[in-house]
């Protein structure tokens, strides 16, 4: 194992002033053309290791910097120039003039582009509520910079997930969103207990984006879909297929908590604009994720081909979902003493407890705290006054269409 991979590098490692050969703004500025391609070919694994190791206290204080080195033109020049060096050395088949490059790289560089977005949304904000001079010429040139310096990141990370998905295309999966989805998939040597929450929503909510672009109604017939995905996203057994190339070879402490916060994460409002083929797909997410908790599917995260009968060994055991149950409470009770509470994306009072005794089961005995159940009715309570009032309306359009066809035929006889 190599230091950089024994423990966490500090953001003053790896951009302050007084260490030679970092990453600050300043090094790359002095250095010439051929010492700043060193200087970033060496940094790059300390880089991977800050990002995703780093702790929260050094983050508040480096990200700032981290992203603007990122962004400066002398990083991506010396970045770009590695790339063109690996690929001529793939071409020749010379593997000993590859350069190393962390594969977490794609996950940094699409943190910038979110974080450019952030930055050009705030500054929006500034130009409409003020009177400033600052007028929309400007911020048109601002918007075009913007632009061209992300098709030059984007670039990049569609490079650094090559692999990621030429796997995802030979599973059916189409472009774009093959590159989609392979963006948001993390080595396994990079996720832990602490960040798999993040990165195994940004997947879910990758899927969904993927339907609501690629599964839009026929010019032909609106009653129709036409999937440009390659694959039906909405079928579980390829939300299965996604979640064992995502959690491939993780340690199963991660999964396990991937899972736990998959039931914390929040009930969006975004469900009341998903399309309908956007709400089959992440409802089929929700149903896989029960599935597995209640041990009903296996997800085989190890990377081997494994039997039937190896197979069970993987699925959820009810010591396993007591755990992330208690766990999922725990955190539930704090935040509704903090005021904090919501509801969540699964609402357990509306399992069917013939198809997730279990579940149900451990639910009914980890929530204790009625204000949080309370919550959950409440939603579900909504939910079907909602579902009551589409039916109402629906059936007030049905008669009107009646009415409106009797009234059209009676005219039609007159006419004749």
């Amino acid at each position: 194992m190599s230091s950089y991979e024994e423990r966490a590098i500090r953001g003053d490692e790896l951009f302050g002033k007084g260490y030679e050969g970092n990453l600050s703004k300043r090094s790359l500025r002095n250095a010439s053309k051929k010492d700043r391609e060193e200087i970033v070919e060496c940094n790059l694994p300390f880089l991977a290791q800050f990002y995703f190791f780093g702790s929260e206290k050094d983050h508040n204080r480096w990200n700032d910097t981290l992203f603007e080195v990122l962004g400066s033109e002398k990083f991506l020049s010396a970045f770009e120039k590695i790339l063109k060096k690996n690929k001529k050395a793939k071409k020749k088949r010379d593997s000993d003039e590859m350069i190393e490059i962390p594969k977490g790289m794609h996950v940094i560089f699409m943190d910038y582009l979110r974080r450019i977005d952030q930055l050009y949304r705030e500054k929006i904000r500034r130009y409409q509520g003020s009177k400033s001079e600052f007028g929309q010429a400007s911020m048109d040139e601002l918007r075009s910079q913007i632009d061209d310096q992300k098709r030059e990141i984007q670039a990049i990370i569609e490079e650094l997930c090559g692999k990621e998905k030429k796997l995802l295309l030979k599973y059916g999966i189409n472009e774009p969103y093959a590159t989609r989805l392979a963006t948001t998939m993390v080595p396994h040597k990079y996720l832990n207990e602490h960040n798999v929450r993040r990165y195994f929503n940004s997947l879910n909510r990758a899927i969904t984006d993927c339907v609501r672009h690629g599964v839009v109604k026929s010019e032909d017939d609106p009653g129709v879909y036409d999937n440009s995905i390659g694959i039906n996203l909405a079928l579980d057994e390829n939300i299965v297929a996604l979640y064992e190339f995502f959690f491939f070879k993780v340690d199963r402490k991660v999964f396990l908590s991937a899972l736990k916060e998959f039931l914390l994460e929040p009930r969006t409002k975004a469900l009341d604009s998903f399309t309908k083929p956007q709400l089959e797909a992440y409802n089929s997410l929700n149903r896989v994720v029960c599935d597995i908790l209640e041990g009903n599917i296996a997800i085989n995260y190890t990377g081997e081909n494994m039997k039937k009968k190896e197979l069970k060994e993987l699925r959820i055991n009810k010591k396993e979902l007591k755990k992330i149950m208690r766990k999922y409470a725990e955190k539930r009770m704090k935040d509704d003493h903090d005021g904090r509470d919501c509801t969540r994306r699964i609402l357990f009072r509306s399992l069917d407890e013939e198809t997730y005794p279990n579940l149900t089961k451990a639910f009914d005995t980890m929530i204790k705290d009625s204000l949080v159940d309370a919550e959950d009715q409440r939603q579900i309570a909504k939910e079907k006054a909602e579902e009551q009032r589409q039916r109402e309306q629906q059936n007030k359009q049905n008669q009107q269409n009646n009415n409106n066809g009797n009234r059209n035929n009676n005219n039609f006889r007159k006419n004749r």
